[in-house]
């Protein structure tokens, strides 16, 4: 696997390397080939800039959360949403940052969901579900990504005040 092999590759290829990588891992994700996908990743965080890509490391990031909590990896989950948080709260305010940071606090609802914080998942999912609804305003800029997260947030959003409403009688 020549690609992965970074040992020859010059400096000025590493952002092409990266984008291949993370294509390709976006792609195993999709056949939900979590493990395979993970290596990858880490390979391409480690080879991406710290002191810019600040985008490309974020998507690395939330792809790598994404990977850690289908693989029951909840900690590094955390770390890597936490991570892509960060990263993606650095950048400028476009619509690509505010459906980033939606789909990331939509991962963080589904973790905390996962080790029972019902209460942090629900605020995750709220926050995600008010950047979509910000979003979905410009209806000339709506793309079937952003209706599919909307539908999702919602879905999530309401789920969970269901359950909230249905234990506990709130």
């Amino acid at each position: 696997m020549a690609l992965v092999q970074r040992d020859r590759c010059n400096t000025a290829h590493l952002p092409l390397y990266t984008t291949v990588l993370v294509s390709l891992c976006q792609t195993m994700i999709s056949l939900s080939d979590y493990k395979h996908a993970k290596g990858l990743l880490l390979l391409a965080l480690k080879h991406s800039p710290t002191e810019y890509c600040k985008d490309t490391r974020a998507n690395i990031c939330q792809l790598l959360g994404q990977c850690c909590l289908h693989l029951r990896q909840y900690r590094k989950c955390w770390k890597y949403l936490y991570s892509a948080l960060c990263y993606y709260e650095s950048l400028p305010s476009s619509n690509w940052k505010m459906k980033s940071l939606a789909q990331v606090h939509l991962y963080i609802s589904y973790l905390c969901l996962h080790l029972g914080h019902v209460s942090q998942a629900i605020e995750h999912s709220g926050l995600a579900l008010d950047l979509v609804e910000v979003l979905s305003v410009d209806k000339e800029n709506v793309t079937p990504e952003i209706t599919r997260l909307y539908t999702d947030t919602k879905n999530m959003t309401l789920g969970l005040y269901s359950t909230l409403t249905l234990y506990f009688d709130v």
